[in-house]
């Protein structure tokens, strides 16, 4: 059986459609990506600077207490001493709420209990009838280890990249390879042709 001289045309040029079709679309699909990953990285960035913000700004505090202590000459506070502490470093102490509030907006609170409830323990440490050096450094501690293994994650799905690209890139591959398999076995069916006649 012959082919048409026009036939191999044809197929060409619907071989040459479908290439640019499949091009278009993994372009399109990796664009996309693309900005997903960027926007998932930008936000790594800023949990990590909030998240040192809020970290230097329960240090400072804390600071500011213990020299508050020492110009008692008291092991604490007193709870009328206290209140003024906290009347006097009211800036400080809505400072970090703000920035409470924005690194647990920012986090899925679901993902990281333990996030939440250390957060809530800082409020208690700060908002007690005293605070607690320990218990302060302890929940500091898990802020730092829970951040860091959401950042991790975060940074492991960057780099892995979305579900949809990954899916889009087996099936680009998958297809690449189908379609020069094509190609070979019309190649070689051609020149079979070419030189039987």
């Amino acid at each position: 059986m012959e082919l048409p001289s026009g036939a191999f045309i044809m197929i060409g040029a619907t071989i040459a459609g479908i290439i640019t079709a499949v091009v278009a679309l993994v372009s399109m699909i990796i664009s996309k990506e693309q900005k997903i990953s960027e926007y998932r990285e930008s936000r790594r960035r800023r949990i990590r600077q909030e998240a040192a913000q809020y970290l230097a700004q329960i240090d400072t505090l804390f600071k500011l207490y213990e020299c508050e202590l020492k110009s008692t000459k008291q092991n604490c506070l007193t709870d009328m001493e206290l209140q003024k502490f906290r009347c006097s470093h009211k800036e400080n102490i809505y400072q970090l709420f703000e920035m409470r509030h924005r690194l647990f907006l920012r986090l899925t609170p679901e993902r990281s209990p333990k996030l939440k409830e250390s957060l809530e323990s800082i409020d208690q440490v700060f908002f007690g009838t005293s605070f607690c050096e320990d218990t302060l450094h302890i929940h500091r501690d898990s802020i730092i280890k829970e951040v860091q293994g959401i950042l991790r994650y975060e940074w492991k799905r960057v780099k892995s990249g979305e579900p949809d690209y990954q899916k889009t890139e087996k099936t680009s591959k998958t297809a690449i390879k189908c379609l020069l398999l094509f190609l070979i076995v019309l190649f070689g069916y051609g020149t079979y042709i070419f030189f039987k006649s």
